[in-house]
């Protein structure tokens, strides 16, 4: 249903491994935008820069005995205490990023908010650090699992398809997991989550991801049209709704109420969402996508997304960019002896890094954080040339 790419890891040491079944939680969290709610690095600062926060990273493994003992490999970055160690972790014996692995929490601003990832079809958690570690700067915890049956080391077409329901029922698990990870003090996390504060984020079939869970529904009677086609994905997707909610179901409907903002990086899957399921999306939005996308290609996948999303919103877009700038990939290509093949001449994508991680930290900074401080990075005069920018709310100038 929802194609993507990328790269593969093993587990690094001092991962934690947690096996239990992680309860849901029937509890719906409401949001105020209050100023100066403790744990976000405020508006005064420049979001394209990293935060004023050390970043710590862990990874833990849930099971989710519901769903037959899925396993989520999970990795977390957080606001950490380096007590004087340098940091440098080198992600999967590909990628260099700037936390430091299993190093102490800096509970100083907390409660922090929560942020999850949802990585693109065929990729892994990894895929994004450039974005997740800069996140964690700014004072979130940022939780990205990995989603299985549709990463690069264990790609499954009949998982992938499934993953239309599973992938959101994963975020679901992720958060209830975090979220008695504070409550019972467990590192990293014990005691330093603000649970009334939850964003969500992905790119790619993580971008449809995090759709589903800010509220969209599936309609599933376009894969019947498709599967009766001959498209054996949506055969089993079809096959699979029907097994969870009944024969004849026509929507699939997945949100998680405890998610206050939300940032789709190159989303897909309009066709299966169509006006009507994308009408329940009332939670803010900050949409991205790339002109050269040839993947989730932006006029028939990131813009009739955008338009069709009734709530507060924006748009960033990347003029000259391709499907990959909110990935790390080219960072890892070398040591993968990859070719580029869709991500246009093989460009360095910093650039596209700096203004994507600047959108999501001001946006995330507005509608978590409540600091209105961080309004003036929302607007065109902000973006830099080479990018488009353009939102349903007013703001003011930089």
């Amino acid at each position: 249903m929802f194609p993507g790419s990328h790269h593969a890891r093993t587990c690094e040491k001092g991962e934690a491994k947690m096996r239990r079944r992680w309860g849901r939680r029937g509890s719906c969290f409401l949001v105020g935008l209050v100023l100066g709610w403790g744990g976000i690095a405020h508006g005064t600062a420049d979001p394209r820069m990293a935060g004023p926060y050390d970043v710590g990273v862990t990874t833990i493994e849930i099971i989710d005995e519901t769903r037959d003992g899925r396993r989520l490999l999970t990795e977390i970055w957080y606001p950490a205490d380096l007590e004087g160690e340098k940091p440098g972790e080198y992600y999967a014996h590909l990628l260099w990023g700037n936390a430091l692995r299993d190093a102490k929490p800096d509970p100083s601003g907390g409660p922090y908010p929560l942020i999850v990832f949802s990585h693109g079809s065929n990729a892994i958690r990894l895929q994004s650090v450039f974005l997740t570690e800069h996140l964690a700067s700014h004072g979130y915890i940022v939780a990205a699992p990995d989603h299985p049956g549709n990463t690069f080391y264990d790609s499954d077409d009949t998982l992938t398809a499934r993953g239309a329901i599973d992938r959101p029922l994963d975020i679901r698990v992720v958060i209830d997991a975090i979220l008695e990870m504070d409550e019972a003090g467990t590192f990293p996390v014990g005691g330093i989550v603000d649970e009334t504060r939850i964003g969500m984020t992905g790119h790619s079939y993580g971008a449809y991801t995090t759709l589903m869970v800010c509220g969209a529904k599936v309609n599933v009677d376009v894969a019947r049209a498709r599967c009766a086609d001959g498209k054996d994905d949506d055969c089993e997707m079809v096959r699979y709704a029907e097994a969870l909610f009944g024969e004849g179901v026509q929507w699939v409907s997945l949100p998680d109420p405890r998610v206050d903002a939300c940032v789709p990086m190159a989303p897909g899957g309009y066709r299966y969402f169509g006006e009507e399921g994308l009408s329940p999306l009332l939670l803010p939005h900050a949409v991205m996508g790339a002109k050269k996308d040839t993947i989730t290609e932006y006029a028939v996948e990131t813009l009739p997304i955008y338009d069709a999303i009734p709530a507060e919103k924006s748009l960033l877009t990347l003029e000259h960019r391709n499907h990959y700038a909110f990935s790390d990939i080219l960072y890892i290509r070398p040591a993968t002896g990859w070719r580029c093949r869709t991500f246009a001449d093989c460009h360095d994508p910093d650039p596209s890094h700096e203004v994507i991680v600047a959108i999501a930290t001001a946006f995330f900074g507005l509608h978590l954080g409540g600091d209105p401080g961080w309004a003036p990075f929302l607007t065109p005069a902000f973006v830099a040339e080479n990018y488009r920018f353009q939102a349903t709310f007013e703001v003011g100038e930089p």
